[in-house]
């Protein structure tokens, strides 16, 4: 049932069941396919189901880590905080947050919360930002790999992201960086209050 990628000689598929239902799958049964695939493959990744019911405890009961995805909207940030605990309670020690669909212009108008404020609320450490890009619903239509593609500001998040799984140490990308001169002088006095808190007080909106 193991599909190879007709473009990606190293990539592979086992798709889930379209008739039986996510309860017929036992963990037990889960655990060792995993294990199995462990065996022959460098990495194993599991899509977990959002929610909470069975399918979610197999896929967490036969990981080694989890990966957390959230998109800067206070509905998924809750979710995630749920996940978050959820994950904590079966014992999983390693959970990386994922912020994905992130959008400056929203976060620079104070229409949506910004990485940062994500990261507070969450308190998990980031493993990478992935920017809304329109490249991803264009090579979607197309059936195409954007990062295979390698086009836009996306596939590069793809390519860091999957970089530090493989354990290298990759730099962040300021996404709310535009260049403007506001963003340089905000940042100048954040550096300034981050030396010595009690020297300067600045608000800078």
């Amino acid at each position: 049932a193991v599909i190879e990628d007709k473009r990606n000689k190293n990539l592979y598929m086992l798709a889930a069941s379209q008739t039986r239902d996510k309860n017929d799958i036992e963990l037990p049964k889960m655990q060792k396919l995993c294990a199995e695939l462990a065996e022959q493959y460098d990495y194993v990744i599991i899509d977990c189901p959002a929610g909470i019911e069975q399918g979610f405890k197999n896929a967490v009961l036969s990981a080694k880590w989890a990966i957390v995805v959230a998109t800067p909207e206070h509905s998924s940030i809750r979710d995630a905080d749920r996940i978050l605990g959820k994950l904590e309670e079966e014992g999983m020690e390693k959970i990386k947050l994922l912020i994905n669909r992130v959008r400056p212009s929203l976060i620079r108008r104070g229409q949506a919360p910004g990485t940062d404020e994500i990261i507070e609320i969450l308190a998990t450490e980031l493993i990478g930002i992935v920017p809304d890009d329109e490249e991803i619903i264009i090579c979607a239509n197309k059936g195409e790999i954007a990062f295979a593609k390698g086009r836009g500001k996306a596939a590069a998040a793809y390519k860091n992201i999957a970089a530090r799984i493989m354990g290298q140490t990759v730099a962040l990308a300021d996404l709310e960086d535009d260049g403007s001169l506001r963003y340089k002088i905000k940042n100048m006095f954040i550096a300034i209050r981050n030396e010595d808190a009690s020297l300067i007080e600045v608000d800078y909106e």
